[in-house]
């Protein structure tokens, strides 16, 4: 994805329900170099993403379960909203998604292909705050997608 930004700008909009002009910029903030050993336990993203100038997009694939993903997601969403530095303003601090692409399914009770999440009050359903979004797309389920597909066929 990082030596085809057309891939990875149709990946972005699928996954964030945007059309493709509402991308002006698309600048992948860690790319991997081939061949680096990483020998110490750090938040390492598979792709970082700073969109638009606007907001951060966190792409992270996992293929085993460790029954940790939740935490870990939050982990890495948490890293990237942490983006001020002393003496900023809070409403300085861009929007971030965090989206896992996941080969297991998180929450065996309640399947679904694709799922976003976003802080809100779980009494009244309202959204605390649109700057942190937590994303899953489980290929496991992708039955589901086929068949919702169909269905508004």
């Amino acid at each position: 994805m990082q030596d085809n930004k057309n891939v990875l700008k149709g990946l972005v909009c699928s996954l964030l329900h945007l059309k493709e002009k509402e991308i002006n910029s698309i600048d992948i903030r860690n790319p991997i170099i081939l061949g680096e050993q990483i020998d110490s336990k750090t938040f390492i993203l598979d792709l970082k993403i700073l969109l638009n100038d606007k907001e951060l997009v966190n792409i992270e694939m996992q293929i085993t379960n460790y029954l940790d993903w939740p935490d870990r997601s939050i982990g890495y969403l948490s890293r990237e909203f942490d983006q001020l530095n002393r003496g900023s303003a809070y409403s300085n601090v861009l929007p971030v998604h965090q989206i896992g692409i996941l080969n297991f399914t998180l929450f065996p009770e309640c399947p679904e292909f694709y799922a976003t999440n976003k802080i809100m009050n779980v009494r009244n359903h309202h959204i605390y705050s649109d700057k942190f979004t937590l994303s899953v797309l489980d290929l496991t389920q992708i039955h589901i997608a086929i068949w919702s597909t169909l269905m508004r066929a």
